[in-house]
């Protein structure tokens, strides 16, 4: 199977959880040399940059590999469920708001080498209030109100531990200043 300059001859699934499969595929590379090429099959995550009165919604939690961090709203992309559905989903549960005007900021590549998964990148504005139901594995999250001038900030200091997260806090802080 071509992909590009590069041919798979060969095909097989190392390792396989719920959350992840662990491919190994015997290809031919752009030079023409044979070769093994590892690769992570997993699902997308969205993330989404909600706004609240001029404020940037943001989740703190902490988590199993990285400790305890900033990072937008967002997690997987279920099953049967567009990147919009998954975002919509997330934003609810994690700080409660829904409804208001989505807008789509495109997809990011996070370990274009390793897996071909997106992280897809929300911004909605004029958000209803509600109540958040987090999974058990989020009951410790924290919802924090920053000002865009704030958000920009935590990510230039490296306090949101999402690079999706941050791209995102750059994307929309520069598409408000237009």
């Amino acid at each position: 199977m071509p992909r590009g300059p590069w041919t798979t001859t060969q095909s097989r699934i190392a390792y396989s959880t719920p959350r992840f499969k662990v491919h190994q595929d015997e290809v031919t590379r752009p030079d023409g040399t044979p070769g093994e090429y590892d690769w992570i099959a997993t699902s997308d995550q969205v993330r989404v940059a909600a706004l609240v009165d001029e404020h940037i919604l943001l989740v703190e939690q902490y988590h199993y590999l990285i400790g305890r961090t900033l990072q937008l709203p967002g997690g997987n992309v279920e099953d049967g469920e567009t990147a919009e559905e998954a975002a919509k989903r997330e934003l609810e549960q994690e700080t409660g708001y829904r409804d208001g005007k989505w807008t789509n900021h495109g997809r990011l590549s996070p370990l274009p080498g390793l897996s071909p998964a997106y992280i897809h990148l929300w911004l909605v504005q004029h958000v209803s209030a509600g109540t958040p139901k987090p999974e058990s594995a989020e009951r410790d999250l924290r919802v924090v109100r920053l000002p865009i001038r704030d958000a920009l900030r935590a990510a230039y200091d490296n306090k949101i531990g999402c690079a999706a997260s941050a791209a995102l806090v750059f994307a929309v802080a520069g598409a408000l200043a237009n």
